[in-house]
């Protein structure tokens, strides 16, 4: 079955299109002027769908920078704030990951929504933070000899993402929002309070958000990747998104944590709670987090029972979820 890309309904007549196009500012005409002049040089298939326009004029955009320009300029800074956190709260020296193999890890990896009560150890959010998005080491790039290098790659070592996290149930943390803070590995809390109701909104209503220890919300930073490789930095940076997703699930799973990737959500509601533009900083992609249901009984929430030497399955009814739903 062919599955077909939805047309965005708009006027159909010629006076409504130049009603619309009076209202914007010249500068904006002259950018909706180049756009559509660099997708129709490329004898764009008529007709054509969103899909194929959005996707002539991104892949028509420059690369940027060549690689030696790039090396001379510094980079953008690695995390943006938004205004003065109401605390910072120092986060315990990271962990390792365990004794599984990688093999092991990448067979157990499974998006789980059967979350416990329990809190997430704040160790444990510490060693997840620090394997994802910590600083490795420092190396000599872009007119500095201390370009910070994370753990997880990006596009040009440019470090395109910041990651907030709305904190549910975690041991030691107040609820509420943070912004992690890879240089100095810590948590900004940027607003306080219980914060359940309203992602279950931003997640468009499902309900097992309500059940997580935490979610963190990969906002992307277009700026930081559009200075070195121009308008191809949107592609660059939501192939950065998936990278980042699929550490955060391997190290999670390494951690024996349950979690689950969400690109369902209110694009609108994600920007409010976060207070970002929605243009310049923007969520990408959200990861619900949460302890798992097979430990209530062990009082720990990384304990599997003695019979289980897996780091996914707890018990013989632990299944992957086959319910085919991306999010």
């Amino acid at each position: 079955m062919t599955e077909t890309v939805p047309h965005v309904h708009a006027p159909h007549s010629i006076d409504a299109v130049f009603d619309l196009l009076t209202q914007l500012e010249p500068e904006e005409r002259d950018v909706l002027a180049g756009l559509l002049t660099a997708t129709f040089e490329r004898d764009l298939r008529r007709p054509f769908t969103t899909l194929d326009l959005v996707h002539s004029v991104v892949s028509r955009m420059p690369p940027g920078f060549s690689p030696k320009e790039a090396e001379k300029n510094p980079a953008p800074p690695l995390v943006r704030r938004h205004g003065e956190p109401h605390d910072r709260v120092g986060l315990p020296a990271p962990g390792d990951l365990g004794n599984y193999t990688l093999g092991e890890v990448v067979t157990a990896r499974a998006s789980r929504r059967d979350f416990a009560d329990l809190p997430i150890g704040l160790d444990t959010l510490s060693t997840l933070l620090h394997w994802t998005l910590g600083i490795k080491k420092h190396t000599t790039a872009y007119a500095t000899s201390r370009h910070p290098v994370r753990n997880t790659p990006s596009a040009g070592g440019l470090q395109s993402f910041d990651l907030y996290l709305a904190v549910n149930n975690v041991a030691g943390l107040a609820q509420g929002i943070y912004q992690y803070d890879p240089y100095h590995h810590r948590l900004d809390l940027l607003n306080r309070g219980a914060m359940r109701r309203r992602l279950v909104e931003v997640g468009q209503y499902q309900e097992f958000l309500h059940h997580a220890g935490a979610i963190l919300l990969l906002t992307g930073a277009f700026d930081r990747l559009s200075w070195k490789y121009g308008m191809r930095a949107y592609r660059h940076l939501f192939v950065d998104s998936g990278v980042l997703c699929q550490q955060l699930q391997l190290v999670a799973t390494a951690l024996r944590l349950r979690s689950v990737p969400l690109a369902g959500f209110s694009d609108d509601d994600a920007h409010r709670l976060l207070r970002l533009d929605g243009r310049r900083d923007f969520v990408t992609m959200a990861f619900a987090l949460g302890t798992r249901t097979e430990n209530a009984h062990a009082g720990h929430p990384h304990t599997e029972n003695a019979h289980a030497g897996h780091p996914h399955t707890g018990n013989a009814h632990a299944e992957e979820d086959r319910s085919g739903d991306p999010a």
